[in-house]
């Protein structure tokens, strides 16, 4: 009976059990979890880019490699990789991770230099990384900015916060 109503609201039918045990009913993500799922793994991987650049150039001038900060943004990277694909999966605390750790404190960590050196107007290519990193670095920053601002929107559109609405108990059986 409950296979036929799924087929008859126009849903596909899970091997029994399977959603319960997941704990989130298996759906289809729509397409602005999609876009931001991509714009969220592709603002990580501006940063690992970002990273890169900065350590080669540090590498290549003679200076030390700072293992503890790279160690630092290792972690950084490897749980927002997790976390976006836990978003992709529809889970709300992955949503709120990403909302907060890459586009609230993440952004303002690439977003308030910037702010704060515009007053200069020479001094916002030097925060932006372009006079210590050159050209590549200040290109990825910027993509990386993008990213973030993209996914950031992307996740908060009504079909995102339908998707990531939980799925509510129905009464009856």
């Amino acid at each position: 009976m409950r296979e036929t109503r799924a087929v008859a609201a126009g849903r596909r039918s899970t091997a029994p059990g399977t959603a319960e045990r997941a704990g989130v009913a298996r759906r289809r993500p729509p397409r602005p979890v999609l876009w931001a799922a991509a714009a969220w793994a592709a603002a990580v991987a501006c940063g690992v880019a970002e990273t890169v650049v900065a350590v080669g150039g540090m590498v290549v001038s003679g200076e030390g490699v700072p293992w503890a900060g790279l160690a630092l943004r290792l972690a950084v990277y490897a749980s927002a990789a997790l976390a976006v694909l836990w978003f992709a999966r529809g889970r709300q605390w992955a949503r709120v991770v990403l909302a907060v750790g890459l586009g609230v404190i993440g952004l303002g960590t690439l977003v308030v230099p910037v702010v704060l050196a515009a007053p200069d107007g020479q001094a916002i290519l030097e925060a932006m990384g372009y006079e210590g990193h050159g050209a590549a670095y200040l290109l990825v920053r910027t993509a990386h900015i993008a990213s973030v601002l993209t996914a950031w929107a992307l996740a908060f559109t009504p079909a995102a916060n339908r998707y990531f609405r939980r799925p509510r108990a129905s009464g009856g059986s």
